[in-house]
């Protein structure tokens, strides 16, 4: 993504430089890949939190087997 950035930058200031219009044109297709692109991290970002909860949960209930108590360690798994 820090690369398309610093691409789109350079086309930004490129057609500018060379008052090209079909070249600024460009850039919200290179926008949109970078759309793209930060949407499915977001979506990879989220799945992997959930993962971190869904290991809390797991330590909770390894408290519960042991010790016969159920608590939960924090409201991390919320």
């Amino acid at each position: 993504m820090g690369d398309r950035a610093e691409e789109m930058v350079r086309v930004a200031l490129d057609s500018f430089a060379r008052r090209d219009v079909e070249r600024a044109h460009s850039l919200s297709e290179l926008d949109e890949l970078i759309d793209r692109t930060n949407r499915r991290v977001a979506v990879v970002s989220r799945q992997l939190e959930r993962v971190g909860d869904n290991a809390v949960d797991i330590g909770e209930q390894t408290a519960f087997l042991v010790t016969g108590e159920f608590r939960e360690f924090t409201d991390a798994s919320h």
